[in-house]
């Protein structure tokens, strides 16, 4: 090799070794230069590389479960019609019951689904029919005041669902229909079923309705208020009986198969039980309420003591919990204080709620019920009936009453009843 190749290569390794020096030297002095900016940095602000740390391990955590859709549904006591109720609203053309919702329906209609217990029977005098309570016959103008004040679904499978018979039972079903206002508790044919499926905002209601029958006091036969049903319509009414509960649980679980197959998130019950103007559920009531519990049902709501019944939270076995509202109390009646036994002389029977239930979805599929509230109502009797809404928002001085004293003794009394609030998991 000549010496000139040589001495090029010798320039060329020179120049190589150089690069690499140069290299690890500007090198070095960028990182010393992001070290000195880092310390300066952390002594202005020394909490930059905490929360540089923290966001750094939040982006390795798994995403937190968000909310997409909720749902509120409220529900409402038993609508009965005595006779002075029809009489104070009468009108030149017939019955007009607006005036009894005008204060409670703006409250019914921030429910996104709201139920209440329709009572009574509707017929119709030109079919032979007298209006009357007790047994209970009322105008096709109670549904429609519900309606336009914002209910949704009726309950109609109650103690008087069959005090006009065969025909109060079907006209009653017909008329609700008409008004395009839903019911559950009754149906039609055998082939209708039992369960009603809501879709509200994206979550999947399961929901069904059951009265207990009179049928061991009268042959074994299903009655309702000892009136024997035909034998045709006996399969028409969601009925228990108390002397073979293990059916009305067979029956029960039929109808949360049918609800899990239909792709329900959450099953709500509507139960007609327990004892006239008692304040406390009886024995029955919180067996069955414990045992569907136990069977997954989510929400339990009852009527027919008249009188508000506590609330509570139950919880299974396998740690499923259940809201149970034993009874909501009357929502529009002639049951006054002054009308009532001695025993019963404090005017329970004026007092009832409007209970709401609000239900979240995630983004996961998950569902939950995030939070229950009750809104006290009371009947207040002048020349007509209001359902007066006792809104704790607002100063007692300024609800829509001429007698504000009464009003604040029904408020005092449901919370009373209804005792502390209870938390939702």
């Amino acid at each position: 090799m000549s010496r000139k190749r040589k001495n090029r290569r010798k320039r060329r390794k020179r120049t190589i070794r150089g690069l690499i020096l140069v290299s690890v030297l500007i090198a070095a002095i960028v990182a010393i230069i992001l070290i000195c900016n880092g310390i300066r940095r952390s002594e202005e602000n020394p909490q930059t590389e905490a929360l540089e740390n923290a966001d750094q391990e939040n982006r390795l955590l798994p995403e937190q479960p968000k909310v997409i859709s909720s749902a509120t549904i409220g529900s409402t006591g038993d609508i009965l019609i005595h006779i002075p109720v029809l009489d104070a609203f009468r009108t030149e053309y017939g019955y007009d019951f607006t005036d009894a919702f005008t204060y409670i329906a703006p409250y019914y209609q921030d429910a996104d689904l709201m139920v209440a217990n329709l009572e009574v029977p509707l017929v119709d005098p030109a079919d032979g029919y007298d209006y009357s309570s007790n047994p209970f016959a009322s105008p096709d103008a109670v549904a429609e005041a519900l309606k336009d004040a914002g209910v949704d679904i009726c309950l109609t499978a109650n103690n008087h669902s069959y005090d006009m018979g065969h025909y109060g039972l079907m006209r009653t079903q017909a008329v609700l229909d008409r008004l395009e206002l839903e019911h559950v508790g009754t149906r039609q044919s055998e082939e209708d079923p039992f369960v009603l499926v809501k879709d509200v905002n994206n979550i999947r209601l399961g929901m069904t309705c059951f009265t207990y029958d009179t049928g061991d006091y009268t042959n074994d036969w299903k009655s309702l208020n000892f009136i024997l049903l035909e034998e045709e319509d006996a399969p028409l009414v969601n009925s228990f009986n108390y002397s073979n509960l293990e059916a009305f649980y067979a029956d029960a679980a039929e109808q949360i198969r049918t609800m899990d197959q239909m792709g329900c998130e959450v099953k709500i019950f509507y139960l007609h039980w327990g004892e006239e103007y008692m304040d406390e559920p009886d024995a029955d009531q919180e067996t069955i309420a414990q045992r569907l519990c136990e069977m997954g049902v989510d929400i339990i709501v009852g009527g027919h003591p008249h009188v508000i019944q506590k609330l509570d939270i139950l919880e299974s076995r396998s740690g499923h919990q259940t809201i149970c509202l034993y009874s909501m109390g009357n929502e529009l009646s002639n049951q006054r204080k002054e009308l009532m036994n001695e025993d019963d002389y404090r005017g329970y029977t004026e007092d009832g709620i409007v209970f709401t239930v609000t239900i979240e979805k995630f983004n996961n599929g998950k569902v939950k019920i995030r939070n229950v509230d009750v809104l006290p109502t009371w009947v207040q009797k002048g020349e007509s009936y209001r359902i007066i809404p006792l809104d704790d928002s607002t100063a007692s001085e300024e609800w829509p009453t001429f007698d504000e004293e009464a009003a604040v003794n029904s408020y005092e009394r449901t919370m009373g009843r209804l005792g502390e609030t209870y938390p939702i998991r």
